[in-house]
């Protein structure tokens, strides 16, 4: 089974995290296969130190191609970026994503911008029960 990066895995305490993460590798197009035998044709980053990938979308690739100054490919290999989790429209409805984050001084297309989506909102985290003042009653 593949292990990725999803966006649950930068929720804490209800809040949406940004990490930072080195790449240290990629995985090319068709080396992956789903659990149903089907190649995966998208390639996939490896991060330092981390087992789970992310897989990489025309939008990723042309983010990191803005962050890093380098087309996607070996160049892309030592950099770090930062990875959060945003809002975009995606089959009829919205959906989370993991992104790459410029930095709030780089200049992107707007086209780039509205593709990598907005920040979502916290989520609030159900309340827990508290437990009865009462003291159990022992079975008869």
């Amino acid at each position: 089974m593949i292990d990725t990066l999803k966006p649950d895995d930068l929720l804490k305490a209800g809040k949406w995290h940004e990490v930072t993460a080195e790449i240290a590798g990629i995985i090319p197009p068709g080396e992956l296969t789903c659990e149903s035998g089907r190649r995966i044709d998208k390639p996939a980053l490896q991060f330092e130190g981390k087992r789970k990938i992310l897989f990489v979308s025309d939008t990723l690739k042309r983010t990191l191609h803005y962050v890093t100054g380098s087309p996607f490919g070996q160049e892309t290999i030592g950099c770090t970026v930062r990875l959060g989790v945003r809002v975009v429209p995606a089959f009829g409805g919205l959906s989370l994503t993991i992104r790459v984050i410029p930095p709030p001084d780089l200049i992107l297309p707007r086209s780039l911008v509205e593709a990598i989506g907005t920040v979502p909102k916290p989520i609030k985290q159900p309340q827990r029960s508290q437990p009865s003042s009462q003291t159990p009653q022992e079975p008869r």
